[in-house]
C-alpha cells in the first residue's frame, strides 16, 4: 500500500486553516465596530487621546467638540459592556498603530461582569479578524469561560446562512450601525429619559471583583509607564444600572489600585466636575443625552487642556457653554401642551426647531416651527405616544444640539 507523505497531510490542514480563515472576513458584521474600523484606517500616530471604555465612553465624549476647544485630535472607542481585561487587550490594539499621549478610561469598565455568551467580545473582534486578536480572543474567551468557538464569524453569525442574497452581499457592507455615529467615534443619544424611569432610577447590589481583573488593571497601567502615555480614569454620567444578563462587581479593590499608583481619577457626578445634573441630561438611568454629553465634552476639554498643558479657545469654549440647559418642563393644560427649555445663558443667541413626531419618532405631525425663544406650545394630540423634537443651533458655527422628548397623553 503506497504512503502517503506527512509533508502532503500538512500542506493540505494549512490550505484548508487558511481558507477557513479568510472565509470568516465575509462574515464581519459591521454594526458598532465602524468606531474601531474608522480608528484602524486613520494614518499612523495621529491620535492625540483616545477615549476607551463602555458605552459610557462613545456616548459621553463628543471629540468634535473637544478638538474644537483645544489642539488636539482625538477618537471615541470602546465597546458595549466593555470590562478592565479587554480594555487591556483594547489598548494593545490602539498601539499598534497610534502612540496617543493620554488615553482617558471610562472607569463603569471596572465594574462589568462578564456576559458569558459573549456579544459584547466579539464586538472588539470583529474589528479585525487579524493575528493580533486571535491572541486577545485565546486570552479573553477562554479565561471567562466563553463559547470560544463563537470567535469565528462563520460560526457565529451562522443565522446568515439563511438568506444567501444577504450572505453574497457581504455582511461587512450592509450591516447597520446600532447608533448615529461621526467619523471620530461619537454615538450621540437625543431621546430623553422618561419620566417613570428617571423617578425610579434603580440600583443593583454589587458582585466580589473577580482576581484577574486586578492584574488586568495593573497592566493597563504598566503599559501606559512602558509606552509613556498618560493614563486617566472617569466615571461620566449614571446614577442606577440593571440588567437581567450580567451584574457589577464591586470597585473598592481597583480604586485602591488606582489611588496607590497616583493614577488620576475623575467624576463627573461629583465635585469639582458635577453640574447640576437632571432630567434633560439623561438619555437612561446610566447614559447622557446630548445635553448631557456636550457639558462632559466641554468639561473634559478644559480638564484635558490643565493635564496636557495645552491652551483652551475661549470663544470656541464661549460658543459650546451656549448650549448648556439647566433644565425643561413640560405641561399639559386646557388643551395645550408647552415644553420649556431653561438654558443655562438666557441671553444666549440660540435658534430653536420644534417638531412633534409620532411613536416611531420618524413621522412628523403638524408643522415644523422655528423660534428665537426656547418654548413650544402647541395643541394637545389625541391619546397615545409621541415626541417632541427640538434642534438647537447658534452663530458662528455648525454644532447642533437635538432632543426627543417623550410625550405621553392619557
Amino acid at each position: 500500500m503506497k504512503k502517503v507523505p506527512i509533508l502532503r497531510y500538512l500542506l493540505f490542514w494549512l490550505t484548508a486553516l487558511l481558507a477557513f480563515s479568510l472565509a470568516q472576513i465575509a462574515f464581519l458584521p459591521r454594526g458598532e465596530v465602524l468606531r474601531w474600523r474608522n480608528f484602524y484606517a486613520l494614518p499612523r500616530n495621529t491620535v492625540d487621546v483616545v477615549f476607551l471604555g463602555t458605552s459610557h465612553a462613545y456616548h459621553s465624549f463628543n471629540p468634535e467638540v473637544i478638538d474644537d476647544i483645544i489642539p488636539i485630535t482625538s477618537h471615541s472607542l470602546g465597546i458595549p459592556g466593555d470590562n478592565i481585561q479587554i480594555v487591556y487587550h483594547e489598548i494593545q490594539s490602539i498601539l499598534r498603530t497610534q502612540q496617543p499621549d493620554l488615553i482617558l478610561v471610562d472607569a463603569f469598565s471596572l465594574s462589568m461582569s462578564n456576559w458569558l455568551d459573549g456579544p459584547y467580545v466579539y464586538r472588539f473582534l470583529n474589528a479585525s479578524f487579524a493575528p493580533p486578536n486571535i491572541l486577545s480572543s485565546a486570552d479573553i474567551l477562554f479565561r471567562n469561560g466563553y463559547d470560544w468557538w463563537n470567535y469565528f464569524p462563520l460560526v457565529r453569525n451562522r443565522l446568515d446562512w439563511k438568506n444567501p442574497d444577504k450572505l453574497m452581499a457581504n455582511p461587512v457592507s450592509n450591516t447597520p450601525p446600532e447608533y448615529a455615529e461621526n467619523p471620530q467615534g461619537h454615538a450621540p443619544l437625543t431621546t430623553i429619559i422618561p419620566d417613570a424611569d428617571y423617578a425610579a432610577i434603580p440600583m443593583e447590589d454589587y458582585l466580589p471583583l473577580p482576581p484577574h481583573y486586578l492584574t488586568y488593571l495593573q497592566k493597563v497601567i504598566d503599559t501606559s509607564r512602558r509606552e509613556n502615555f498618560r493614563l486617566l480614569f472617569a466615571d461620566t454620567l449614571w446614577y442606577g444600572f440593571s440588567n437581567p444578563v450580567y451584574d457589577l462587581y464591586d470597585r473598592s479593590d481597583e480604586f485602591r489600585l488606582l489611588s496607590r499608583e497616583a493614577i488620576p481619577y475623575h467624576d463627573f457626578r461629583s465635585y469639582p466636575l458635577a453640574y447640576n445634573w437632571q432630567q434633560i441630561h439623561l438619555y437612561d438611568r446610566d447614559h447622557p443625552s446630548e445635553f448631557g454629553s456636550l457639558i462632559i465634552s466641554v468639561t473634559t476639554a478644559e480638564m484635558l487642556a490643565k493635564t496636557m498643558d495645552i491652551p483652551v479657545d475661549a470663544e470656541r469654549l464661549e460658543y459650546y457653554r451656549n448650549f448648556f440647559f439647566n433644565s425643561h418642563h413640560l405641561e399639559q393644560a386646557n388643551g395645550q401642551t408647552s415644553l420649556t427649555l431653561v438654558p443655562a445663558n438666557p441671553s444666549a443667541p440660540l435658534r430653536y426647531r420644534w417638531a412633534l413626531l409620532a411613536a416611531d419618532q420618524m413621522t412628523v405631525l403638524g408643522e415644523i416651527l422655528e423660534s428665537s425663544g426656547p418654548s413650544y406650545r402647541f395643541k394637545t394630540p389625541p391619546a397615545g405616544t409621541y415626541w417632541i423634537a427640538v434642534a438647537v443651533t447658534q452663530p458662528g458655527g455648525s454644532y447642533e444640539l437635538e432632543g426627543l422628548f417623550p410625550l405621553v397623553v392619557e
